[in-house]
């Protein structure tokens, strides 16, 4: 799948006073979109493969950053194919608020989070304040980024963050390789589909390793072909079955929400295999058994 980096919104920049040498210069991986915020903006990006990275350039050199300073940046994951991706979030953040007492960003903070709203049991998010480094990781397909300052404002750079799309799941399979859920062989997330298109005219599944959420099949693999044949498994026993089939399958994963998950999944070893009469003469005569 070829995906761009795809910006939906404008934003109005104040270089007031720019990061020193980059930051974030051990994450930088190839082209790398640079996106400016400061106070006040509101934005939206859509992200497809490539990386972003957040820089803030509301803070001057002699005042800091400004009292009641807002920035909410939403990204959100573009899947345009079978293939999912989730987001992952490094980088540092400098400022200090001499209201936030006992480290708790009472009053300044920079929060990510992948949290529809207060009352989503199934999300997570970091907040944090002061100095240092900043890790975070979802499966979700947006996330939102915010940073205030309380009525008093913060002294320091403010943050800067590499968010880089990563994939987790799906997609169509030609030749023999093997998938499995996502993050394996750490627990898979919650909440999550992965659907796959297997194609080829002879293909097997040997599945190496099997572990889902046991309770009423509310996480499961679904194995369905082209003429609508359908199978659904959840049990360990699928641990070194092996299945085979004659022409492409659909392979689904679906897991169920529910606070969190300690069961790391599938892993599955996929060989296909094509017959020689479909091959032109010329390549059949190279073809190997």
């Amino acid at each position: 799948m070829i995906l761009h980096l795809v910006v939906a919104a404008a934003m109005a920049v104040a270089t007031t006073r720019a990061w020193p040498i980059s930051p974030l210069g051990d994450y930088l991986r190839g082209e790398i979109e640079n996106q400016n915020v400061t106070c006040g903006d509101d934005v939206k990006f859509w992200v497809h493969k490539d990386s972003i990275k957040l820089n803030f350039l509301g803070s001057t050199s002699h005042l800091g950053i400004p009292p009641s300073c807002s920035v909410k940046i939403r990204i959100d994951v573009d899947d345009l194919s079978l293939e999912k991706y989730g987001l992952r979030f490094t980088g540092v953040f400098d400022f200090k608020d001499q209201l936030n007492v006992n480290e708790e960003c009472s009053s300044s903070s920079l929060t990510i989070t992948d949290m529809d709203d207060e009352q989503d049991e199934t999300g997570t998010k970091t907040v944090t304040c002061g100095h240092g480094e900043v890790t975070y990781h979802t499966s979700q397909d947006s996330t939102n980024v915010q940073f205030v300052t309380g009525p008093q404002g913060a002294t320091g750079l403010g943050f800067s963050l590499l968010v880089e799309p990563h994939y987790l799941c799906g997609g169509r399979v030609t030749t023999s390789t093997t998938i499995s859920s996502p993050d394996y062989p750490k627990p898979y997330p919650i909440d999550i589909g992965c659907f796959w298109f297997i194609q080829g005219e002879e293909i097997t599944l040997r599945f190496l390793d099997f572990d889902l959420y046991p309770k009423k099949c509310n996480d499961l693999l679904e194995i369905q072909t082209l003429q609508g044949e359908r199978d659904v498994y959840c049990a360990s026993k699928m641990m070194g079955k092996v299945m085979k089939y004659n022409g492409p399958i659909y392979m689904k994963f679906r897991s169920s929400k529910r606070r969190a998950n300690v069961n790391k999944g599938f892993n599955c070893k996929v060989s296909i295999k094509s017959s020689k009469k479909s091959l032109p003469n010329m390549l059949s005569k190279f073809y190997e058994e």
